[in-house]
């Protein structure tokens, strides 16, 4: 009858999979981004180390220039001294040689980012820097009219007051001329490799994956 129910034997009624729902997204640690990949804040971390290790090796450049240059005026100092073994030559060849090969020195602890690199570099052209105004002081106080016109031939006869003075005037403008020099090029090193501080501590902050990606990558 069709109002009745009928029962098939054997018969199962189907079964219908039921949909699979993907589970969330776990979430993320570390720091990471999807997939693994460095977050935004890891990528700016890593480029501010990167500009500070640079930094770095732009002053090692700085100081090695500066260390060779020095050096080599030591040895053309050297050269002159054999001639003249006078007290402040030999003093002077003896103070450029060392500041030379501390700038040196200096370099190779800044490029293993030693925390003292850059204060040994300051101090070190603080020094010259002394040593330099208390060469020039020296120079004028112990200048000597006599001893300039002992050198000058004899038919030139000899020096009136104003010829000396105008020679005297001379002399120490040239010496005072050599301090302020000395102030703006050592005075301003000295500064330069302070400033670096910040970027040598950054780098020593960094983890070791980090620095040997930068020192792997750099040109």
């Amino acid at each position: 009858m069709p109002n009745e129910h009928i029962n098939l034997p054997d018969i199962n009624p189907p079964v219908i999979p039921t949909a699979q729902i993907a589970p969330p997204p776990m979430p993320v640690q570390g720091g990471q981004g999807a997939h693994g990949q460095p977050s935004p804040e890891q990528v700016a971390n890593l480029q501010e180390i990167g500009e500070s290790y640079r930094r770095i090796r732009k002053t090692g450049a700085v100081a090695s220039f500066s260390g060779i240059t020095t050096l080599v005026i030591a040895i053309a100092s050297a050269s002159f001294t054999a001639f003249d073994p006078g007290v402040m030559s030999v003093l002077a060849t003896m103070i450029l040689g060392a500041v030379g090969t501390v700038e040196l020195v200096g370099r190779r602890k800044l490029l293993r980012a030693d925390e003292n690199a850059t204060r040994l570099l300051a101090v070190n052209q603080l020094a010259f820097l002394t040593a330099i105004t208390l060469y020039c002081i020296v120079q004028m106080a112990t200048f000597s009219s006599s001893s300039i016109a002992a050198q000058l031939p004899p038919e030139l006869g000899p020096l009136d007051a104003s010829t000396q003075q105008m020679i005297r005037q001379m002399w120490n403008g040239f010496y005072i001329l050599l301090i302020v020099l000395s102030f703006i090029f050592q005075g301003g090193l000295a500064l330069y490799y302070y400033r670096q501080q910040k970027h040598v501590a950054r780098f020593r902050a960094a983890q070791d994956w980090e620095k040997q990606l930068l020192m792997r990558i750099a040109p």
